[in-house]
C-alpha cells in the first residue's frame, strides 16, 4: 500500500480491479451509445475509458479510444462499432497482460 498525502491509502491491486470493472461497463455503454446513435455518451465513455488507459500505461488501448473519442464527434459512424470491437479486443488483452505480469 501507498500512503497519500491526505492519509489515504493507494492499493494498485484495488486499482487494477477498478480499472478491469469500469472498463467492461464503459465497453457496454459504447455500444449502448451507438444502438442509440448517442453521440454524447459515445465520446463521453470513450474519453473516460482513453485517460485510464493512459494513466495505466496502455497507450494502444488509449490510442484507439482516442480515435474513437474523434470520430463521435465528427458524427462518422461508419467504423463505430468497428473500433469498439478493436477496444474491446485490446482491452481484454491489456487484462491479460496485467494477470500474467501479477503471476510472474
Amino acid at each position: 500500500l501507498y500512503r497519500l498525502e491526505q492519509g489515504g491509502y493507494f492499493s494498485l491491486g484495488d486499482f487494477l480491479r477498478q480499472f478491469a470493472i469500469d472498463g467492461r461497463a464503459r465497453i457496454e455503454k459504447m455500444h449502448s451509445a451507438l444502438a442509440a446513435g448517442d453521440v454524447a455518451a459515445l465520446e463521453r465513455e470513450a474519453h473516460t475509458l482513453k485517460g485510464g488507459s493512459r494513466e495505466l500505461g496502455a497507450q494502444r488501448l488509449s490510442e484507439l479510444c482516442f480515435e474513437l473519442e474523434k470520430m463521435a464527434r465528427a458524427g462518422g459512424w461508419e467504423i463505430g462499432e468497428e473500433r469498439v470491437r478493436d477496444i474491446a479486443g485490446e482491452f481484454e488483452a491489456v487484462q491479460e497482460e496485467l494477470a500474467r505480469r501479477r503471476k510472474g
